[in-house]
């Protein structure tokens, strides 16, 4: 059964004086597969619908406003600017939208659905709590036919060009320009419009790409906007200074057998638990945790690194290659806890093994980036695989207790396991409480219909 992601419509006839008005009225439907996302409780006719009866333009004309940021800018909490441009809420019109938002990781959108609360009066109740995971192919290939549609409708009733025509034009133009991509793109991740952001600032970054690599610059600029390049001067410049050489022996062929071994996945979770359990495997990791002198064997430093040096604060933990080799790199960690530094040695051994040879910062965000999700994955399933886990807490009651005695267990912080007993679908989200953004904190809900067809 296809299960791909899709905008449907059937057109509504409607009295007014505004032709775009007039012949955009549509029964809108938001769905994956078979799924309905849009799903609604009409509480005046006393039904269930699909979906909303709204403007098709206003919604096309959100979508073409917004397609960069909506393909690129991954989530960032408690933005004004990221909630107009990325919850459809925002596309306005005086109709009720669901409570519906994009977030791109750069290759998979991540879309979230909250339900209308129960309390209060309204005339339409949206039903659905979704958290679904789809390749951004899908997402553009669906959002492109929806404002094609909406266009050749409008074109058809009226000889003028509308708004949504123009700035349709405008951006398919720039999709199909290299560098004009690039330069959107990188807007995008900053968390600006198009052109909003100085070009000096914009053309500054892609100068440093040569210095630190493009996806450094890119993971960057989505952590720290328009102050990426400060930032990047700084590590470089200071954190680099007291950073400790690290040697990973057999980096190359790991990442070759991760290559062959692990298939490519939109959802970066799941190929970031195969790579490291391709990693265990490759460096001969029984079950159960992996202790210091493991960990420090593979880096080829004296276990005395791992503990905690006082050291001038930086922005972001990070690796520092000096040349194109992935043995070679230079680390600096500045976390206080034993867990923690662990956790971010886990990560820089994870970005060493995905990214390319050429990339000079390996940085630790803690960004919603497919990298930085990646990273945090591979290094909760290296340090505490959740089959391990499982059969560390046996058959014991899932507490507070429990949880803190696995952490310690483990070698990992009690966030740790929280957060993967919540993917594995053992505990409530709501256990996490507000968590940060760098943890990895759900499962794509397209497995979710795989593995559970009812």
């Amino acid at each position: 059964m296809n299960r791909g992601f899709d905008i449907s419509f059937d057109w509504l006839p409607r009295e007014s004086d505004n032709v775009i008005e007039r012949y955009t009225l549509a029964d809108i439907c938001i769905s994956w597969g078979s799924f309905c996302i849009t799903e609604l409780s009409d509480e005046v006719a006393k039904t269930v619908r699909k979906g909303p009866r709204v403007s098709a333009y206003a919604m096309a004309l959100w979508f073409a406003s917004n397609w960069w940021r909506l393909r690129w800018e991954p989530e960032r909490n408690n933005d004004i600017s990221w909630l107009l441009s990325h919850k459809l809420g925002a596309a306005g019109g005086g109709y009720c939208w669901p409570d519906l938002s994009f977030a791109s990781d750069g290759e998979a959108v991540t879309i979230r659905s909250e339900p209308t609360s129960a309390e209060g009066d309204v005339f339409v109740r949206y039903l659905q709590r979704i958290d679904l995971d789809i390749p951004a192919t899908e997402f553009e290939a669906a959002v492109d036919a929806f404002i094609e549609a909406v266009m050749n409708r409008v074109v058809s009733k009226t000889s003028a060009e509308t708004e949504l025509v123009g700035l349709w034009k405008e951006v398919i133009q720039e999709r199909h320009d290299p560098s004009l991509t690039v330069w959107r793109k990188l807007e995008a991740l900053i968390g600006r419009d198009p052109d909003e952001t100085p070009e000096n600032t914009v053309e500054s970054l892609l100068n440093l790409r040569r210095d630190y690599g493009t996806g450094a610059v890119e993971e960057m600029a989505a952590a720290f906007k328009e102050n990426a390049g400060e930032v990047m001067v700084r590590l470089w410049n200071e954190s680099r200074s007291m950073a400790f050489p690290a040697r990973v022996v057999g980096s190359e062929m790991l990442r070759e057998r991760i290559r062959v071994a692990v298939p490519p996945s939109p959802v970066s979770w799941r190929r970031a638990v195969a790579a490291a359990s391709q990693a265990r495997m490759f460096w001969s990791i029984k079950s159960g945790p992996v202790n210091d002198k493991t960990l420090a064997e593979i880096l080829s430093l004296p276990v005395s690194k791992l503990e905690y040096v006082k050291a001038k604060s930086a922005p972001v933990n990070a690796g520092f290659r000096e040349r194109d080799s992935v043995e070679e790199m230079n680390i600096f960690i500045n976390k206080t806890s034993m867990a923690g530094r662990r956790f971010s040695l886990a990560r820089i051994i994870a970005d060493n093994l995905i990214t390319e040879p050429d990339e000079r910062l390996l940085p630790i965000c803690d960004t919603k980036t497919k990298r930085q999700k990646f990273q945090r994955a591979f290094a909760q399933e290296f340090l505490c695989p959740f089959k391990d886990l499982m059969e560390y807490m046996g058959n014991r009651e899932i507490s507070d207790t429990a949880i803190e005695n696995a952490a310690g267990h483990f070698k990992v912080s009690p966030l740790l396991v929280r957060t993967t007993l919540v993917n594995n679908n053992l505990l409530n989200r709501d256990c996490l409480g507000t968590y940060p953004s760098s943890w990895p904190t759900r499962i794509c809900f397209a497995d979710r219909i795989e593995n559970n067809p009812t």
